[in-house]
């Protein structure tokens, strides 16, 4: 009786120990905590809803706005937000020690066999506090010039306990040069159905849809606006120089804030656009993603991070100059409505990036890496 209850208790110690729990599914936790809802997160939801599908347990532990029951549970913990370049990566680092702690006896409570890591934070953080749980490293733009050596020396180190995913060749490369090897999954396109045709006799309407804030560079397009009277200019999204870029606008530029259908922002688009510089460090921008998804003209910066896979979806690429940004413009609205070929598109489908990304985790949750 005694052998008995000893096996048993061994039995009861691995079940709790992989995370199995009552369902009998392996637990993968995801590990953010979001103000704003932007591509991160949105890439975000959309994995939690991908391992679901494929019958795993999925929590997030931390708040994104936006996350439902469909992407996974909810552990709410406020632990502090992405670090910023406003504020130094030392201090924001301290100053999160104590929430770090608290997330991490959630983590012990849950027991996930996986955790995955997408914020610098995070990811300076966890993989060697986490012995037991394999991590899997989303990296969704290229690391900020600004970061400390020795950031990067902690990165490189916790990298070594992490699987760890790029989302573009660009941001590939980028940890490739600090010496952290990555996979490239490309980010989905949007399963959204075609678009009605625009109106071809109306006047071109000019979209922006991100995040109002002085890397992505909308100082250059309101430039363009002040000389493209006979064009109108969309911008939705929110940040913190919204106020700033709003005051300096011609009549011809409508802000209309944060948008809960993204999709009918480009209902009546001629052209998209996405003007940021290397500061944005933007990876595979999803304003892009959403734009080429429906066969809009998607203009983007040569300076740009992302202006390889921008080269790939068909994008029309600009100097980061007022002059370049309107030239780029001009032969956007020229070419009209360009659809990606039916290849691509299955390619960069959300089943393709399901499959391929569950790929990446499944293995980790098997043991198997």
């Amino acid at each position: 009786m005694r052998e008995q209850t000893k096996n048993w208790y061994r039995r009861r110690r691995s079940i709790g120990a992989s995370g199995l729990g009552s369902s009998g599914k392996k637990t993968v936790a995801l590990l953010a905590n979001a103000t704003e809802r932007g591509g991160a997160e949105t890439y975000l939801s959309a994995l939690g809803r991908e391992l679901t599908i494929r019958s795993l347990d999925v929590v997030l532990i931390g708040n994104v706005p936006g996350w439902n029951d469909k992407d996974g549970r909810l552990v709410r913990v406020m632990f502090p937000p992405k670090i910023n370049s406003r504020d130094g990566v030392v201090r924001q680092i301290v100053g999160g020690l104590l929430p770090t702690i608290h997330s991490l006896n959630h983590i012990r409570r849950e027991k996930p066999d996986v955790v995955v890591v997408q914020y610098v934070r995070e990811k300076l953080t966890f993989p060697k506090l986490l012995p037991r749980q394999k991590v899997v490293w989303i990296e969704h733009g290229p690391l900020p010039e600004t970061l400390p050596q020795l950031a990067v020396r902690i990165l490189r180190w916790q990298s070594s306990k992490s699987a760890v995913v790029s989302v573009s060749p660009g941001v590939q490369d980028s940890l490739r040069q600090v010496h952290i090897p990555s996979v490239v999954v490309p980010n989905p396109l949007p399963d959204w159905s075609s678009r009605a045709e625009p109106d071809a006799t109306a006047r071109p309407r000019i979209v922006y849809a991100g995040r109002i804030h002085r890397h992505k560079r909308l100082a250059l397009l309101i430039e363009v606006a002040k000389r493209r009277l006979d064009w109108d200019f969309l911008i939705a999204g929110r940040g913190p120089d919204e106020v700033e870029i709003a005051a300096d606008c011609p009549e011809n530029v409508n802000f209309v804030g944060a948008v809960s259908d993204v999709r009918a922002v480009y209902d009546d688009a001629t052209v998209a656009v996405l003007p940021s510089g290397p500061d944005a460090r933007e990876g595979s921008p999803m304003s892009m993603l959403e734009a080429r998804a429906l066969g809009i003209p998607f203009v983007t910066m040569r300076d740009s991070h992302a202006a390889e896979e921008a080269r790939t979806l068909g994008c029309v690429l600009a100097e980061p100059t007022i002059e370049g940004l309107e030239r780029a413009l001009v032969a956007a609205i020229n070419c009209g409505d360009v659809y990606l070929p039916a290849q691509l598109r299955d390619d960069r489908s959300v089943a393709s990036w399901g499959h391929a990304i569950s790929q990446v985790v499944s293995p980790v949750v098997d043991g198997s890496d």
